[in-house]
Parts: structure tokens; C-alpha cells; sequence
């Protein structure tokens, strides 16, 4: 019987593609894992459990009794002027015509406090959350905290709050030109319930000697139980203003980072855009200001005016876009078509019809039949609209409507039909065919608009127009001013270009790497030239012929830009060889293809330091998640699965190493939703929530979304569980009291090597069959873990620490009375690092295979593996 000892210590190639089992021929085998779950790759060798995640544990979060989840769909209230009730002037029919700037409600001269601009008498009490004011402003001067909207509780006047503080206020600065605010409250409301009242009313205080009031449009909002399609927007002002965006259906909630790194709900914004349209959107930011892009509805702009809560929002003031030829674009105008589908519709539902940010008065469903009328008629009410023409196409019933009269050849905003309160209706929307006014600009409201953007050498440049799909351009220096002709033409000009291709192709994606990148569905191209001037022609070339996944971002590591293939299952490397000058795009995920599925989004975590890896997250749309590891100086490209107790649906990174994540999280009393959490380089747990108190304490409250879950407790440095939360409440052991304590669920720990094979060209090559009869384990600070060899039972790594050394199985069945030795130690008090030896491993197998997992929550890091392997072969 021959023996024969070998040492497995890297893994800098992650999880290696099952189609590779069996190459044994390449080293890449001998640099991965056959499986493995929630561990990340580590640059000098070996493997070690990822970061947990933590949701808000803010302190006055937790006073508060706030709710964790975030947004969920919203639903608009139907306002009618006879609701309205003046006090000081203004008319009513012009609070309640939505967009329609034209008729401004205007006030008279504000005067004493507080000034009463209009009152709501909604008929009955309705849980509000959210209330906007658009475009309102004043005539004469400015005012700080001035305007705030106040509900009636039976007694008294009460102003909606817009922040968690205590004492602070949603009165916000009132100026001469116009702005647009949402007022609103932590989701869910304050203290978990939402504010519900029958009066409402927006007032102006301590605004003597501002003149009169003037808004554009008021609106009501309610949420409804259904979760929004969603996407986590990194806003990075400075070192000390870090912000996290989340778009959800119609609506942006913004989270300021705290000291400690937790996120504060600082204010809301409203936004235009569609459920169907939220996978779509892409976003550029510098400074106060951020774009949201989307060719089916205007560039948004959002600015931070001065404070974490002062947020303003309207279309991106574009003048001067020249017109687009014919023969540019398209041969002739044509009208807009869009499809909408009625499917999960039942008689009795309800429903309202949007087409951008306006939307008609709510329609009852009862079936096909009178159902094209009802839409054309509604649509006719909207400002700017005429009615067009709606026919049914299929039984689902699918109805197409073509915007005619008024509105024909021309671009219309997307339409998005919204069911109101519990209806089960899924509607789908589809532009089914693109309206074009021949000779209307590049981009505007007749044409549509850019899909995408980025901020360069002081201009805004803006591609992947609906009506010039593989064209660019950039406005005028230090402006939002698009002026291309000039007598002399001078280089700080605007310009438009279009890539010299022969395909049909729409940009994607605009980048600053190396160089200026454009990314299409089909091509990667860069600019030879990097200088905008637009005195000189810009020279860009296609580089490789890849193609980029529309709704995924790219980013920028060691040089490269890292893109996902159209299809979303094949990561490139974009990266300019300086041997050949020219771009390539290798794929990044040839060894572990099967990880991939359908990637949605993409952040990074760059290398703190040269011990460490640059992280690159992939989630996928079944919602797992790909952690990619990524140090070329070292040759390390691993990539390993992520999972847990619920799906990530979006991620974003922050240039300070924070990596937040939107999670989408179940429990079966309080059905699907979603959550912010922080990625915790040092914990163990998922959704982890941390108490704190001056004495011991052993109860935890407020883990109502973990309800009948199983969690784990981390008091001090000593680990509990597990437990079943009930009432959203565990109490831990009195033996375990502690000052801080933190809950949450356990990720799962799971590895397996490759086959024990020995190289090709060694002399005595491994022949099965054989057992592992013995394993040495190299291990860095862990505190739990089980192996198991040859296919037999799961068995315990022997981890209890005593003078620096660890104890084996003998001296565990009958412990020493020596100094030192302390079982009983916390799990955080006792890590391992150092060798251990597994003896007297049994089983033979033909195919001997290590596999480790862990089955509490604790820290492991993995540096390596030394198998004795006896043969018969």
C-alpha cells in the first residue's frame, strides 16, 4: 500500500467551471475549489468566510420603534378641487391639474405665521406618506424653513416630519425661483405606523414679507403592500457626505452615512419614472449633482442644495440641442405605439393610467369589452394629450395605443398602467413602436431622449439617443448649453458625433478609463483623441466586438475596465495591451462561467491595502450573488457563490469601502420585503441588528422582520443560539447578559476541494482507490469548523485554545486541570491560528474528496490543506 502526502494552499482561482473536473492537466486545478459558498478568495492562499451584512441599528432607529424595510410601491390619491379649501386666495382647478405649469396657483402676500396657502379635505382619513409640492416658489424674497405641510389629529394641527430626529423639522427653504420638494416620513411611517388623517394643509411660516406663494401642482401618495422593482445609487459628495439613493417606483429615498457607518433616511425625491423602467435607468454624479437617464422620459437632475435634506429635482436644463437631420436617424416621422397588458386583472380592480408623471383618475376593470374606450377617454383629460387610438391586439387582454392628432409623429412619455390598493393585476408595458418627429432634435420632446451620459473635461456628454441610437454629443463648457455653430467655430463649443459602424447598435454605456469608452449591444469602442474639442474631428474606433448588458454598470480595476457581456452570464476584461496598442476583452469568468446566470448589477470594493484583493459583486437575477477577487500582481481571478436567507436584488459601492446592499427579504407573517444593509467586513451574521445599553441585558426586541426565523446572537464576544424569533423578540441566557448584542441569521458555510490528483508528469501519479487517513489544517483566526474526507460523516476540527496551542481529541474527552485551560472561553476569545491535525480519517473512496463547512456563525479563514493519502492502486 503506498502513502503519499501533498499540500493544498491556494485557491486564487475561486470555484473552478464543473464542465472542469477533470482537468487535471491544468494548474488552474490545482488553484480552485470544486464548491464553495460564502467564502471569499484571499490573495496570499487559502479562503475565508465573507463579510456579513447589517441593517440599520441607528439608535434612534431603534427608539423610534422604526421600521427596517424600505419603500414599496406607491399609489397616487385622486385630488379634485372640490377637496380644496382656500384660506388665502388661489385657484382651485389649478392646484389640481397636475403638470399643467401654465396655471400656477398663486396666493396672496404671505403674512403672519402661520400663513394657511391651502387646505385638503380628503373625505375620509387615508394613510398618507407622501405629499409633494411642484414648482412652488415666491414672489418677492427668500425664506429658510419656511413651508411645511401639517395633518389634523382630532385636536391639533401636527407637521409631518421629515427626518428621524428628534424635534426636527419638514419646513423647508421657500426661494424666488421654483423648486420641487417631497415631504415624507422614514418608511413606515413614524414609530412603524403611517400618518392617517382626513385634513391636510400646507402652510408658510415665519414668511412675512415674502410675497405671494406660487406652486405648479400638488400631490397625495400612499403605499402600497406590493415591493418595487428597485436600484441603490452610490452619491458621493465628500469624505463626510455619503449618501445611498434608492430608486423605487416613482420615488428616490435618500440614506446619509452616519459616523458610524450606519444609514439615516435623510429625505425623499420625486421622480418620474415607471416600475418597468427602473432596470433600465442609468445614472452619472459629480459633485451636488446627479443624472438619471432613460431615453423614454427626460434626463432627470437632482441636486443637493446644502443640507442632507434639502434634495431638488427636474429635467436636466438642456437649451439650444440642434436638429437632427432625416437621413441621420430615420427616413419620416412616425407616430408613438406602446403596448400594455392587463394580465392578473380582475373584474372590480382599479387602476389609474400614467403617461410620464401625469396620470387620469381611477378606472374600474371589467374586462375587454369597453376597455379601449375607457383608456383613449382618460387619456384625453391629461395635459397636452388628445385622445388617441386604443384597440385590444390579443385575449390577455394586450391594448395598443397610438398616440394620434396633436400628439402625432411625435415621441410620447411611457405609459404605465398602476393597479391601486390590493390588486393582484402584473401589467406589462412595451414600446411597440418608436414615435419620431423628422427634423426635431437630437434629443428633446419630440425625439426623445439620451440613454445614457457621463460628466467630462467640464461638459455633460449624452449618447444612445432613442432617435440617433449610436450617436454622442457634449454640450458647451462649464454648461448645459448644446451650441454647435459659432462664427469662429471655437473649441469649447458643443458637438455631435456618430460611430462609424455599418450595424445597428445603440450605446449603452459611456465611460472615462484609459480612455473615453463607448459601450454598445454589440461593439466596445474608445477614443483615439481625449480631448473635446469641437474644432477637430474625434477619431473613435471600435476595439473589440463583445457587446455590453444594457442595464448593468461598468467599473473601473487596476487599469481595467471590467463590463458584462449582452446576456449577462460572461464578464471582460477591457484592457489596453501596451505590446500590441489595442484594446482586448478577455473574459474574466472563463474559469467559473457557471456562477453566472443573468448578472443585474455591479460594484466594487477596492483594495485597502496590498494584503487584500479588489472585490467586484455580481447579482444575479435569481438572487445570488458573485463575489470576484481580483489582484493581477498576484494572478488572483477567483470567483465564489453567495447566498442567504433571501435574494440581493442591488448593490453600490462607495469610494470609502462601504458596500450597501438592497435586500430582498421573507417572513410568513409579514410577507416579502426590502432592506438596506452594510456590508460588515467583521461579522458573521446576515440583516444583523446591534443593541447597546450601559447595564447587561438579555432581551432583544424590534426583529419583526426575522419573525419565526432561526438567528443567532453574537453578547459580547460570546456566541448564542440558535433561537426562533416570536413577537419579534429573543431573550439570551442570563449567564450571557452583555452590553451589546447583535442578531441575525446564519450564512451557510460550505467548501469542497477538487479530487485528490496528482499532476500528469509526476512519476508516481495517485491511483484510486485511496482514503485520506490523515489531514493537517492551516487556520487564521477561526473558531469553528468541520471537514469531512473520503465521503464519510461530517466530524468536528478540535478548536478549543489553551496556551497557545490547541487541544486534540484525547485531551478534549478528558480535559487537563493545567492553568490555561478554558473551554469555556467565548467563541471571539478563543480563534485558532495555527496548524491542527485530523487523525484516524476511515473510508475509501475512488475519487477522495475534502469537504469543510461550518454550522454556527463564526469567523474562519482557511490558509491550507495538508491530506496523507494511503493507495491500493
Amino acid at each position: 500500500m503506498a502513502r503519499k502526502a501533498s499540500l493544498i494552499n491556494t485557491a486564487t482561482k475561486g470555484t473552478l467551471d464543473p464542465d472542469l473536473s477533470e482537468r487535471i492537466d491544468l494548474k488552474h486545478y490545482y488553484d480552485s475549489l470544486a464548491d464553495a459558498n460564502n467564502m471569499e478568495v484571499r490573495p496570499q492562499g487559502g479562503y475565508a468566510r465573507r463579510a456579513g451584512t447589517s441593517i440599520n441599528s441607528d439608535v434612534d432607529v431603534l427608539a423610534a420603534g422604526l421600521k427596517h424595510r424600505l419603500r414599496r410601491r406607491i399609489q397616487p390619491v385622486n385630488l379634485t378641487a372640490s377637496m380644496v379649501i382656500l384660506h388665502n386666495g388661489g385657484t382651485a382647478a389649478n392646484l389640481v391639474d397636475q403638470q399643467d405649469q401654465t396655471t400656477l396657483f398663486t396666493t396672496t402676500a404671505i403674512t403672519g405665521s402661520a400663513f394657511v396657502i391651502v387646505e385638503f379635505d380628503l373625505g375620509v382619513s387615508l394613510p398618507i406618506v407622501f405629499v409633494d409640492l411642484t414648482n412652488f416658489s415666491v414672489a418677492t424674497a427668500g425664506v429658510d424653513n419656511a413651508i411645511a405641510i401639517e395633518y389634523y389629529d382630532g385636536a391639533s394641527w401636527v407637521e409631518m416630519r421629515g427626518s428621524i430626529d428628534a424635534g426636527a423639522s419638514s419646513r423647508k427653504h421657500v426661494r424666488t425661483s421654483a423648486r420641487t420638494r417631497r415631504f415624507g416620513e422614514w418608511p413606515g411611517g413614524p414609530g412603524g405606523t403611517v400618518v392617517s388623517a382626513r385634513n391636510w394643509r400646507v402652510v408658510a411660516k415665519n414668511a412675512a414679507g415674502a410675497g405671494a406663494f406660487s406652486v405648479g401642482g400638488i400631490g397625495f401618495w400612499q403605499e402600497r403592500r406590493e415591493i418595487s422593482p428597485v436600484q441603490c445609487l452610490a452619491f458621493d459628495r465628500s469624505a463626510s457626505s455619503i449618501y445611498d439613493l434608492i430608486l423605487t417606483e416613482r420615488n428616490i429615498d435618500v440614506f446619509v452615512r452616519g459616523a458610524s457607518g450606519s444609514r439615516r433616511y435623510a429625505a425623499s425625491i420625486p421622480v418620474a419614472i415607471a416600475a418597468h423602467l427602473i432596470d433600465e435607468v442609468t445614472v452619472i454624479q459629480s459633485r451636488d449633482t446627479m443624472l438619471l437617464f432613460h431615453e423614454d422620459i427626460p434626463t432627470i437632475m437632482i441636486v443637493r442644495q446644502g443640507s442632507d435634506t434639502e434634495w431638488n429635482v427636474g429635467d436636466m436644463p438642456s437649451t439650444n440641442v440642434p436638429a437632427l437631420s432625416a437621413g441621420q436617424a430615420f427616413s419620416s416621422s412616425q407616430n408613438e405605439i406602446q403596448d400594455v397588458s392587463f394580465a392578473g386583472f380582475v373584474n372590480g380592480d382599479q387602476f389609474v393610467i400614467f403617461v410620464g408623471e401625469d396620470f387620469t383618475a381611477p378606472i374600474t376593470y371589467s374586462g375587454p369589452a369597453g376597455l379601449a374606450a375607457a383608456i383613449s377617454a382618460a387619456i384625453d383629460t391629461l395635459p397636452g394629450l388628445d385622445a388617441p387610438n386604443v384597440t385590444q391586439v390579443d385575449s390577455v387582454p394586450k391594448m395598443r395605443i397610438e398616440f394620434v392628432g396633436a400628439n402625432a409623429n411625435s415621441f410620447q412619455k411611457a405609459v404605465q398602467i398602476m393597479p391601486l390598493g390590493n390588486s393582484a393585476g402584473a401589467p406589462v408595458h412595451k414600446v411597440f413602436q418608436q414615435g419620431f418627429a423628422a427634423g426635431g432634435a437630437w434629443f428633446g420632446a419630440t425625439t426623445g431622449y439620451a440613454r445614457c451620459g457621463f460628466f467630462i473635461q467640464s461638459r455633460v456628454l449624452v449618447a444612445g439617443f432613442r432617435s440617433a441610437p449610436f450617436s454622442w454629443g457634449v454640450s458647451k463648457v462649464g454648461s448645459f448649453d448644446f451650441t454647435s455653430t459659432g462664427s469662429p467655430l471655437t473649441a469649447d463649443l458643443g458637438f455631435f458625433r456618430t460611430l462609424d459602424t455599418d450595424q445597428v447598435e445603440t450605446i449603452q454605456q459611456i465611460f472615462v478609463g484609459r480612455d473615453l469608452q463607448f459601450f454598445t449591444d454589440s461593439s466596445e469602442w474608445y477614443s483615439a483623441t481625449r480631448t473635446l474639442d469641437a474644432t477637430q474631428p474625434q477619431n473613435v474606433v471600435r476595439a473589440t466586438g463583445q457587446g455590453i448588458k444594457s442595464s448593468v454598470r461598468v467599473v473601473f480595476s487596476e487599469g481595467s475596465t471590467i463590463i458584462v457581456q449582452q446576456g449577462g452570464r460572461t464578464v471582460r476584461d477591457f484592457l489596453f495591451n501596451d505590446v500590441e496598442q489595442s484594446y482586448k476583452a478577455e473574459p474574466l469568468s472563463l474559469l467559473g462561467p457557471h456562477l453566472l446566470t443573468d448578472v443585474i448589477d455591479v460594484a466594487q470594493r477596492k483594495a485597502p491595502s496590498t494584503q487584500e484583493a479588489n472585490l467586484i459583486f455580481f447579482i444575479n437575477d435569481d438572487g445570488t450573488m458573485v463575489t470576484l477577487s481580483l489582484l493581477r500582481s498576484q494572478d488572483v481571478i477567483g470567483m465564489m457563490r453567495q447566498n442567504t436567507d433571501g435574494k440581493w436584488r442591488a448593490i453600490a459601492g462607495h469610494f470609502n469601502g462601504d458596500v450597501v446592499f438592497v435586500m430582498r427579504r421573507e417572513t410568513v407573517a409579514g410577507g416579502a420585503d426590502l432592506y438596506l444593509e452594510n456590508r460588515e467586513p467583521t461579522g458573521y451574521l446576515d440583516a444583523a441588528l446591534t443593541v447597546t445599553a450601559n447595564a447587561p441585558f438579555t432581551t432583544v426586541s424590534g426583529l419583526d422582520h426575522h419573525e419565526g426565523k432561526e438567528v443567532w446572537a453574537y453578547a459580547g464576544s460570546q456566541l448564542c443560539g440558535p433561537f426562533t424569533v416570536t413577537g419579534g423578540v429573543i431573550t439570551i441566557d442570563d449567564d450571557d447578559a452583555a452590553t451589546t448584542i447583535t442578531v441575525g441569521l446564519m450564512p451557510e458555510v460550505y467548501g469542497r476541494l477538487q479530487k485528490l490528483r496528482e499532476k500528469l508528469q509526476n512519476e508516481q501519479p495517485f491511483r484510486p482507490p485511496g482514503r485520506i487517513y490523515e489531514l493537517g489544517i492551516s487556520l487564521k483566526d477561526t473558531g469553528h469548523l468541520q471537514i469531512r474526507a473520503n465521503g464519510t460523516d461530517w466530524r468536528e476540527v478540535p478548536l478549543v485554545y489553551m496556551d497557545g496551542g490547541t487541544l486534540d481529541y484525547g485531551e478534549l474527552a478528558d480535559p487537563p486541570t493545567e492553568a490555561g485551560y478554558s473551554p469555556e472561553l467565548p467563541v471571539l476569545d478563543r480563534l485558532v491560528t495555527g496548524d491542527v491535525t485530523i487523525e484516524n480519517l476511515q473510508g475509501w473512496s475512488r475519487h477522495p474528496i475534502i469537504e469543510f463547512r461550518q454550522i454556527v456563525p463564526a469567523p474562519l479563514h482557511i490558509k491550507a490543506f495538508r491530506p496523507e493519502v494511503a493507495m491500493r492502486g
